[in-house]
């Protein structure tokens, strides 16, 4: 016989006799559903009074004549079980401010009787009634229905006699006050708190220290609200260094410099730099701070240049607005300007006005102990594009084209285990133009971080486009972990066929590759191998990714 087919059989022994190496579970009665889970529960806890840890299981789950004693036939290592009826809860009788009577009539279960109690008091407390509470009175059971007679006491409507804020050097205390929901002379209701806490933990320049304190005052009438805040290292920046083992090899580079609360007042700045290849580079420069106008919201002034030397050379400036609505939901708003001058001369350079509106949703976090994610990101974006015209080109060329663009990221971060998790990431992008095909600044480039590892950064060019991420995460502490991953994409494009007419392209290109990153406090290093479709094996691309704080 295999050792597995072995274990297999031994389990299955275990589950029929309920047996462990300590105790032997025998029952008088109960229906195999229930004599299951008490043999599951017993296999679980570990104690030294299993008599009484099972009696309370049981009387949590309405066998009130429930009996657990020692095995007839093996007194020394045995228990026998004896279940009886089950009661069901019928109603909750409720005395004193507000009298009322709530009907149940369901089997009994602790859990369901403590979610009625917990949202008789939730409902009291979102009035005002901070110290509402409900005791039992008596018990009253017959035909194997328990009926609760409780009395309410509502207590005093506190009120909020001050908002304290400390752990605070840079931050301004007033400026942190409109992130809070809630203010002195308000009645202290607990959700508010606790929307209070959801928005402060959105914010990335300081986060609180533990949950937000209550400090009853002498009398009960009203209370302190005590937020202790660890302020976030002000400086940020990452860098990238990548090396394409083509055309004889060369070396790209990136780096990212941002500032966080500059001025106290959660003000925010930030330097890009990206040399892509030898002749293409990416500068952009922002600045953006809160702002109150419709509620929680930030506005983002960023100036952009591109400078793709052998194609176009590109300036920008851009103004962004974002509102959040509620928690983790937001929705955002964008103009924008920018000039693009061909590289060659027979073309005509234009000019392009956008506006756009977008929504962003859910989070996402790297830590090996969270739970489960999501996020969603998207955003639609109108413009107008307008050549300008020389006395040498043709009149009748168009002058005005609009074009719609789409754009749609979802992720998710499944964890069916601590130690493991799965990240996927999917978007679309889109183009709907009458111009075809579209100038090379207008169109989407594909390839390198983060849509297309294993090929040259800008490498493909598309007016649509469907990509898609597939990370295996395996965390070897909290944020440190180890991943193979996969990433694909299809794409359309147009280009003139000899009679000048467009003719729609499409393409599909895979990379995969394997990456480790690790992290300190306030220090991360990335480093990923990638390969695309018809790289050899030997020729991966490098990149290393290097962040901090300060």
């Amino acid at each position: 016989m295999s050792p597995v087919f072995r274990y297999m059989i031994v389990a299955v022994i275990l589950m029929v006799t309920v047996e462990t190496s300590a105790v032997e579970v025998r029952f008088a009665d109960g229906n195999p559903d229930w004599q299951r889970l008490v043999a599951r529960y017993v296999l679980s806890v570990k104690t030294d009074n299993m008599v009484d840890s099972l009696k309370v299981y049981l009387i949590n789950r309405g066998f009130f004549d429930g009996r657990v004693g020692a095995d007839y036939d093996n007194p020394d290592s045995g228990l026998r079980v004896t279940f009886g009826e089950r009661y069901h809860l019928g109603q909750i009788i409720i005395t004193g401010d507000f009298p009322d009577t709530i009907i149940v009539n369901r089997p009994f279960a602790r859990d369901i009787l403590d979610g009625v109690v917990d949202s008789i008091i939730s409902s009291l407390q979102s009035l005002g009634y901070y110290y509402a509470s409900l005791s039992p009175e008596k018990y009253s059971a017959a035909n194997s229905t328990l009926d609760i007679a409780t009395r309410l006491d509502n207590g005093p409507r506190l009120i909020i006699s001050a908002i304290e804020i400390k752990g605070l050097k840079r931050t301004d205390r007033d400026f942190l006050r409109h992130y809070l929901v809630i203010a002195t002379g308000d009645t202290l209701i607990p959700e508010r708190i606790r929307e209070s806490t959801r928005i402060l933990d959105c914010l990335d320049f300081v986060h609180l220290e533990r949950d937000p304190e209550i400090i009853p005052d002498p009398g009960l009438e009203s209370a302190r609200i005590r937020y202790c805040f660890i302020e976030a290292r002000q400086f940020y920046f990452e860098g990238l260094g990548g090396y394409i083992p083509e055309d004889d090899g060369y070396f790209i580079w990136y780096f990212d410099l941002r500032g966080r609360n500059i001025f106290g007042r959660g003000q925010k700045a930030g330097l890009t730099a990206d040399y892509r290849e030898g002749n293409k580079s990416v500068f952009n420069v922002y600045y953006g701070q809160p702002v109150f106008w419709l509620g929680n919201g930030d506005i983002t002034l960023s100036l952009q240049t591109r400078d793709y030397r052998d194609q176009f050379y590109e300036f920008g400036v851009g103004l962004e607005y974002g509102l959040d609505l509620f928690s983790r939901f937001a929705v955002r708003s964008s103009l924008g300007w920018k000039n693009v001058e061909p590289a060659d001369s027979n073309l005509r350079s234009f000019s392009v006005y956008n506006v756009g509106f977008g929504i962003e949703t859910g989070t996402i976090s790297e830590k090996r102990d969270a739970s489960s994610g999501y996020a969603l990101a998207w955003n639609i974006t109108y413009s107008g594009r307008r050549y300008d015209r020389t006395d040498n080109q043709n009149e009748l060329l168009q002058s005005v084209y609009n074009d719609t663009r789409n754009e749609l990221t979802v992720k998710t971060d499944l964890r069916p285990l601590t130690l493991l998790s799965f990240y996927c990431r999917a978007g679309f992008r889109d183009i709907e133009s009458s111009e075809k095909p579209l100038p090379v600044s207008e169109m989407f480039y594909v390839g390198g971080p983060p849509d297309l590892r294993g090929y040259r950064n800008d490498q493909f060019l598309a007016q649509r486009l469907v990509s898609f991420t597939f990370e295996s995460r395996m965390f070897l502490s909290d944020r440190d972990c180890v991943y193979p991953f996969v990433d694909g994409a299809y794409f359309e494009w147009y280009d003139l066929d000899p009679d000048l007419n467009p003719k729609k392209n499409d393409d599909f290109q895979w990379g995969y590759g394997f990456g480790i990153n690790l992290s300190a406090e306030n220090r991360r290093l990335k480093v990923e191998l990638s390969w695309g479709r018809q790289v050899d094996f030997g020729e991966p691309r490098l990149s290393i990714t290097m962040s901090s704080r300060f």
